[in-house]
């Protein structure tokens, strides 16, 4: 049984089939990737009790791709976002650990995309954070209107 049915077949209460803003105007679209070889998974469904990310995505391709994404359609607070962020990864890694496993491949994502902004300093305060995964820091990835397409997005930031 492949690690993707396993984190299914397991987490089934909390996946979906798109990650959206709650106001739908936002989606982090898919193309490209197989539905048999990722799932999503809101993640404030499955930590109701903390401030998380919309979602995780698994994708398993010649590697895995791990994504931790937060959205927003309206005005954000840098603080928020960060939180929300930092707690999905702290969550996403202990579902990447149980179910695929340390010792795998993987490329990891932190996303926030945004449709509007009250200042370009919030960003460049966003950016100049780090986020924890699997014993690495990344830079957050932000990304505007009109970049919401995760192949782009791997593109422009492949690691």
């Amino acid at each position: 049984m492949t690690e993707i049915v396993r984190i299914k077949q397991t987490h089934h209460a909390v996946c979906i089939d798109q990650c959206k803003d709650r106001g739908q105007k936002v989606k982090l679209q898919l193309q490209g990737f197989k539905r048999e070889n990722r799932v999503i998974i809101k993640s404030d469904n499955l930590c109701p009790n903390k401030k998380m990310c919309d979602c995780f995505i698994f994708i398993k391709d010649n590697f895995f791709i791990v994504v931790v994404c937060e959205i927003k359609s309206k005005n954000f607070s840098i603080d928020d976002v960060f939180e929300k962020i930092s707690n999905g990864s702290y969550e996403c890694e202990k579902i990447f650990n149980e179910y695929v496993g340390s010792g795998k491949k993987f490329v990891f994502y932190p996303i926030f995309l945004y449709e509007s902004v009250r200042s370009p300093n919030d960003l460049k305060i966003l950016r100049s954070k780090r986020i924890r995964f699997n014993g690495k820091k990344d830079e957050m990835i932000i990304c505007e209107e009109g970049k919401k397409e995760l192949n782009f997005i791997i593109s422009k930031y492949s690691k």
